[in-house]
């Protein structure tokens, strides 16, 4: 019995070919991403190089279809396309930052 109706697998894992259910396998896309990547949706079934689409990890924006750490002072959610200035009194202190942390009394900002 071939393998139809199985639960989609995650972002970045193919539907391995099977002959039957139990041989139904979730295996890791295998076409090329980006160091500091991850895909953003499964691939096709029988087709190990399939996954669509990635995106930057947290911390990285994209530039020319590679993924570059946030400077000091920005910051990207995983997903977000570039990075963005931390706003207000919050501050990103080191290079590859998901997240702004708010300024402590006394502290400059920059």
């Amino acid at each position: 019995m071939p393998c139809s109706g199985l639960q989609p697998c995650p972002d970045g894992f193919y539907w391995d070919f099977c002959q039957a259910w139990a041989d139904a396998q979730c295996r890791p896309c295998t076409n090329n991403k980006p160091l500091n990547s991850h895909f953003t949706r499964p691939g096709l079934p029988g087709l190990p190089g399939s996954c669509p689409a990635w995106a930057c990890n947290q911390g990285y924006e994209e530039a020319g279809g590679a993924c570059i750490v946030c400077p000091r002072g920005k910051y990207s959610n995983r997903g977000q396309p570039s990075c963005t200035e931390c706003p207000g009194a919050t501050d990103a202190l080191l290079p590859g930052q998901g997240f702004c942390r708010a300024c402590k009394q006394g502290d400059v900002r920059g």
